[in-house]
């Protein structure tokens, strides 16, 4: 942790901070990171998709609170692509779960990291 209270780790689905390879191709998906409700630091998601691929493919991310989906975000992932933002630094306060489904399995892999802050409910 820095001195400005910023703490850099890897998405929770990470092993290691290895890419995370989306093998799902229905609900609910491959978990990309998961805020836990005890935590009480805010969370700034940054992650990228890469398809590996000579087809392109349908990513689908969703994001769940407590309640149920919040927001789903549907990316064509271009072939052979450079790095697809897919996350530009979305700001949680509240528990959340981030999980990826795709229209072909095994080509996909997601890669980011997470800003952790310390904040006040």
């Amino acid at each position: 942790m820095n001195r400005m209270g910023i703490m850099i780790v890897p998405l929770s689905g990470s092993v290691e901070g290895k890419p995370i390879k989306i093998t799902a191709t229905k609900k609910p998906g491959i978990i990309i990171h998961i805020k836990k409700p005890k935590s009480k630091r805010w969370q700034e998601i940054w992650a990228w998709a890469i398809n590996k691929s000579r087809t392109k493919v349908i990513l689908n991310v969703e994001l769940c609170n407590a309640y149920g989906t919040v927001a789903e975000h549907k990316f064509e992932i271009p072939i052979n692509s450079i790095p697809t933002n897919i996350a530009a630094g979305i700001l949680y306060t509240e528990p959340f779960i981030m999980r990826a489904v795709v229209s072909k399995p095994g080509v996909v892999s997601i890669t980011g990291y997470v800003n952790q802050f310390k904040g006040e409910k």
